[in-house]
Order: structure tokens, then sequence, then C-alpha cells
């Protein structure tokens, strides 16, 4: 099963910035990499938190 987590941001805390325009693919329960928000897989579940700023713990908490 195939989930992507849209968010309007996400930090990575490598990156100087905030990364836009992307999604957190998740396989498995483990996160797969990151895609382009425009990109979904076919046939993937889609959760869209919206305005929010994605982080690590964010996501932890999102995949227990």
């Amino acid at each position: 099963m195939t989930i992507v987590i849209k968010a309007a941001r996400i930090f990575d805390g490598k990156s100087e910035g905030l990364l836009r325009n992307l999604s957190v693919v998740v396989e498995a329960d483990q996160i797969a990499g990151l895609i382009a928000s425009a990109r979904v897989p076919s046939g993937a579940d889609v959760i869209d938190l919206g305005d929010v700023t994605l982080t690590r713990a964010s996501l932890t908490h999102i995949l227990i």
C-alpha cells in the first residue's frame, strides 16, 4: 500500500529553507521518499494536510 502525505511545506532539517510542492511517499510503514505533489502515483491513498509545515517528528505521529 502506498500513501502520499501532502503538506504546504516540509522541513527536512537538511535544506536551508522549507521545501514546497513536494509530498512524502510512505510504503510498508516506511518513508520511501519525496515526490512532486503533482505526481501522485495512481492508486495511492492521499492524506492532504493542507496549509501546514510537515516535520520528521510530525510524520512519526501521523504514521503511528
